[in-house]
């Protein structure tokens, strides 16, 4: 397991996604990435605090050591897709016969 010190050098933290009022930031050390969380609905812990897109990891650090603490720093698998689908909505056939989900309908003759 990685030391809080590798963890916070010359890193940063940036924000991925929120859920049920729970913040995940992404942590790279090294070739790899982590994420923890920031439980935004902990009012004693957070306090009024605000937020922001990227940190200095060392300035999320009490949030580091406490999702270490709590199993919650976990190790990311990171999949960088690029790949355009591009469908003609006339092409595609929906439950309601001659119509889309866009209210529109089609042509299947």
């Amino acid at each position: 397991m990685l030391t809080i010190l590798e963890i916070v050098k010359n890193t940063k933290s940036v924000f991925s996604h929120a859920i049920a009022g729970v913040l995940y930031y992404i942590v790279e050390v090294g070739e790899e990435k982590y994420q923890f969380p920031i439980d935004m609905n902990d009012r004693h812990d957070v306090g009024a605090t605000t937020f922001v897109a990227e940190y200095k990891s060392i300035t999320l650090m009490r949030y580091i050591n406490k999702a270490i603490k709590n199993d919650e720093f976990i190790k990311i698998k990171w999949y960088m897709v690029s790949m355009v689908l591009m469908v003609s909505i006339s092409d595609c056939e929906f439950a309601g016969e001659g119509s889309s989900p866009f209210g529109h309908t089609t042509n299947n003759s």
